[in-house]
């Protein structure tokens, strides 16, 4: 899942990902320091995977996640609200179509060459000009005209109409790397990186591990903290494990259960926050490629807007934020939710209520008949059977699955359970080799970008799935109209409509059943930080890692550690809503926290 984006002294800060299946020694960073414990530790990516370091074709959060510490973008959200604010550029004007960006002074990449307008210029025009290198960010490409260097410091980008959204979104990669790439589309980007953001990757191993070190030549300055650990677990459990024994110092994407067994934890802070995500059932409906070739293996009876209706009505969402978030979260019909106005709405008008008698009425009606076991056969007299693929490694999704086989059993759809990886999960979807699937998405305050995952060109171009941008591999040629519409609607009004009435097409086509809104389920130690900023909206601001400013130690916060040394310097972090979580928190590292030696 993904969402939208984002020193001076010369001594070199490390930043260390550890990738390992268990999760790795919290004192292996300072043992490899010096001794040095000076750093943060958390999970990485919420539990996600890391598909990929190439910034132009990545799609998991978890890659994001690193890559918003590399690369900056014109404009980057802020806080409170979200608004856009300063980048590499320090100010923009818009003139009608035309936008202006003027960089900031002396920007440098972190190899000491200069970053440059003309930097920004080839990305622009690379992501315009070759489809396979605007996976990522498609949507900022859509309405371009022309962008072009004015000088080294001033960029100028033309949009064929007028639009809402600040085109300056797109992160910068550096042109005199990049761009004598003969296939920069299949760049792995792992060693050896160049880039703007506080650190940079310098060796990476998928699965394993990656090492990232500081940028010095970073306009902010260089990174205060030693380094920032992000471990990654099998399992939640695990990583709940983690975070009481001191191991990691915040969680997030915590399951309902878990987080409401730390209230009253020794030193951990549970906190809630307003949810930014959907999480849904995601049916098949004929994957297509982008010249819409047929790809994958979905059951044809998906097809049949009919079924997908019937199941959609089937499943009793409210049991599911009742039992599965205990009561942390929110039903509706959309992929925008709550947090998204003045875009959401409950579309009451077209919403068809939990009702398995109607389903079973209206698949009765379509002539899909019962067998003497209870399971409805297809048209063709075939029995219908299908796979139902989840995360199987979390708390969650499994007990999901448990409540939809039954529920879909009794409309008479017989429904085989497929626990899968994540990576497996996500890779069989690209590829349209599934039936029915868990899948959520991240909801940015502004939808563009949750709209132009499910346009036609976001699909897969080739039928391996390669480079699939799209949420449900589903198209269709009106909702794209509206699309492009509300792209360039500077009207508020006006464009809410447009946005809602493409969503009308969207829960009219059944595409996906969305099973509810969780709220953003956080917990930190509060003996290494020491307050936090709930933000109540997700608008996913990549910031994990970019402000790391100085503060005074606060009074009576920091205690001895096993070694009897005093509190490490805090530091005010800005760590980023994750793909799937609603809230941005500001958090202040208060102490040295106990190595795993320590506490043996």
């Amino acid at each position: 899942m993904r969402i939208t984006k984002r020193l001076v002294p010369l001594v070199t800060a490390g930043l260390v990902v550890a990738l390992c299946s268990g999760g790795a020694s919290a004192g292996a960073y300072a043992q490899a320091k010096g001794g040095s414990d000076n750093i943060l530790r958390i999970p990485v990516g919420g539990g996600g995977v890391i598909d990929s370091m190439n910034p132009f074709t990545m799609l998991n959060q978890a890659s994001f996640d690193l890559a918003q510490i590399q690369y900056e973008s014109l404009v980057m959200p802020t806080a409170p609200d979200g608004a856009d604010g300063p980048g590499l550029a320090e100010k923009w004007t818009v003139d009608g179509n035309t936008w202006t960006f003027e960089l900031r002074p002396d920007l440098k990449w972190s190899d000491g060459e200069d970053l440059t307008a003309e930097d920004v210029a080839w990305n622009y025009n690379t992501i315009m000009t070759n489809p396979k290198l605007a996976i990522s960010n498609g949507n900022l490409g859509d309405n371009l005209a022309s962008v072009t260097a004015v000088d080294e410091d001033t960029v100028e980008i033309v949009t064929e109409t007028p639009q809402a959204i600040n085109p300056g979104k797109l992160y910068i990669v550096p042109k005199h790397i990049w761009a004598d790439m003969e296939s920069p589309e299949t760049y792995e980007n792992t060693e050896d990186v160049v880039g703007s953001g506080p650190f940079v990757m310098s060796a990476y191993s998928r699965g394993v591990s990656a090492h990232m070190k500081a940028n010095p030549y970073n306009w902010r300055g260089a990174p205060k903290l030693d380094g920032i650990e992000v471990i990654s677990y099998k399992n939640k459990d695990a990583e709940v494990l983690a975070l009481k024994s001191g191991e990691i110092d915040w969680s997030n994407r915590l399951t309902a259960s878990q987080f409401d067994s730390l209230a009253g934890a020794a030193n951990i802070e549970p906190v809630e926050t307003g949810g930014g995500r959907y999480l849904g059932l995601s049916m098949n409906v004929g994957s297509t490629t982008l010249d819409g070739t047929p790809m994958g293996d979905g059951a044809a009876v998906l097809q049949d807007v009919v079924v997908r209706k019937a199941i959609r009505q089937a499943l009793d969402t409210q049991q599911l934020v009742d039992k599965v978030l205990n009561g942390h979260g929110w039903t509706g019909p959309e992929i925008l939710g709550p947090p998204t106005k003045p875009y959401y709405s409950d579309y009451e008008d077209i919403v068809d209520p939990y009702s398995p008698d109607a389903a079973n009425e209206a698949l009765d009606n379509a002539g899909y008949t019962k067998g003497a076991d209870g399971y409805r056969m297809d048209k063709e007299g075939k029995p219908i059977n299908l796979r139902l693929t989840f995360d199987g490694s979390g708390a969650a999704e499994p007990q999901i699955a448990s409540f939809i086989e039954p529920w879909l059993k009794e409309i008479g759809i017989k429904v085989t359970l497929m626990p899968q990886s994540i990576d497996q999960r996500d890779q069989e979807r690209h590829s349209g080799n599934y039936d029915l699937t868990l899948n959520g998405w991240g909801n940015p305050i502004d939808p563009d970008y949750m709209l132009y995952i499910n346009t036609c060109g976001s699909r897969a171009p080739a039928a391996d799935g390669a480079g699939n941008g799209s949420a449900d591999n589903w198209c269709d040629p009106e909702f794209d109209e509206l699309y492009k519409q509300q792209h360039v609607e500077l009207d508020q009004d006006k464009r809410t409509k447009l946005v809602q009435d493409a969503l009308s097409i969207h829960y009219e086509a059944a595409v996906v059943a969305v099973l509810y809104y969780p709220a953003a389920l956080q917990a930190y130690r509060t003996d290494r930080i020491a307050h936090v900023t709930k933000i109540q909206n997700d608008f996913t601001a990549y910031q994990t890692f970019h402000d790391l400013t100085l503060v005074s130690q606060e009074e009576g916060t920091s205690s001895s550690s096993s070694s009897g040394e005093g509190a490490s310097w805090p530091w005010i972090v800005a760590i980023a809503a994750l793909v799937v979580v609603a809230g941005i928190v500001t958090i202040v590292v208060i102490r040295r926290r106990q190595t795993a030696t320590d506490r043996e």
